[in-house]
């Protein structure tokens, strides 16, 4: 396969994922923030970190910490879209 046919498959695969990323991050944090006051985690393994901060704080405060992850999983999905190939 040549260089330039494998760099765009794998700005592809990296466009995908993070957009999945953005996507789930963002869905969480709208249900940690609509959410009710048990500080569900929904199966999510980030709720090691999650649920701590949301039994101290809150939802509200709790679920700025998925939505910088999807904030930051964005920029990273713009960057990778705009590189050359």
């Amino acid at each position: 396969m040549k260089a330039s046919k494998k760099k765009l498959r794998n700005k592809i695969i990296n466009s995908v994922g993070f957009g999945l990323a953005v996507v789930v991050t963002y869905w969480w944090a709208y249900l940690l923030y609509t959410g009710t006051p048990s500080c569900d985690a929904h199966g999510i393994k980030l709720a090691v970190v999650i649920v701590p901060i949301c039994l101290v704080l809150g939802n509200k405060i709790a679920a700025t910490v998925p939505f910088l992850i999807g904030s930051f999983a964005a920029y990273m999905l713009v960057s990778s879209i705009n590189e050359k190939i």
